[in-house]
């Protein structure tokens, strides 16, 4: 649930206003997808009393992108939040390596070939899925149908917002390149060098 205001911009550069309610409504309809997508679950009512050391709670906020194609609304979870402790999830974990080539490796890639493509993976993070041993740091709070409680739920897949997201998203994207290269070849040396 939402509450404060957000200022969102469209693709026209003006501005609109959403108040409390509005973006509170929108956000918990894409929440609602992720536990619709299987990409989010209700916390099992026996596991909701677990030490604060084994789960963190995550805020989170919807950025609404308007000009988008794939993903109008992203959720995004503030991992950087500080808990009780005054440590955040992100301070416990570790980015990974950058997988991405440099920016002027791409771009003399590019210049050198007739055609140029570039491609946009809809979903990427929510299509790893994270181990059950870290799901319950990864708990959200969302309203329940009807907005008159809370119920406590978690995710199932990567999480956007985390640090260690990115790398995770290509590493496995790569691996998964990897196992079936003698299957697909031509598409496990595009995707390699991604």
């Amino acid at each position: 649930m939402f509450l404060e205001v957000r200022l969102v911009e469209d693709s026209t550069k003006t501005s609109s206003l959403f108040n409390a309610k509005e973006s509170g409504m929108i956000t918990n309809s894409a929440l609602q997808e992720y536990a619709e997508l299987g990409h989010a679950e209700p916390v099992p009512v026996h596991e909701l009393n677990k030490p604060d050391s084994t789960t963190f709670y995550l805020p989170s906020h919807g950025v609404v992108k308007l000009s988008s194609t794939t993903t109008m609304l992203r959720v995004v979870f503030d991992a950087s939040a500080k808990s009780t402790t005054g440590i955040s999830l992100n301070d416990t974990l570790l980015p990974g390596p950058s997988l991405y080539p440099l920016l002027t490796d791409v771009v003399l890639a590019f210049r050198s070939h007739v055609i140029g493509m570039s491609a946009d993976i809809s979903k990427m993070f929510r299509e790893v899925e994270l181990h059950e041993d870290d799901r319950d740091l990864h708990r959200f709070l969302q309203a329940t149908p009807g907005g008159e409680g809370v119920m406590d739920m978690r995710m199932t897949r990567v999480t956007f917002g985390v640090t260690s997201s990115p790398f995770l998203a290509t590493q496995v994207l790569r691996q998964v390149a990897k196992d079936y290269e003698k299957q697909y070849p031509r598409a496990a040396k595009i995707v390699s060098n991604f």
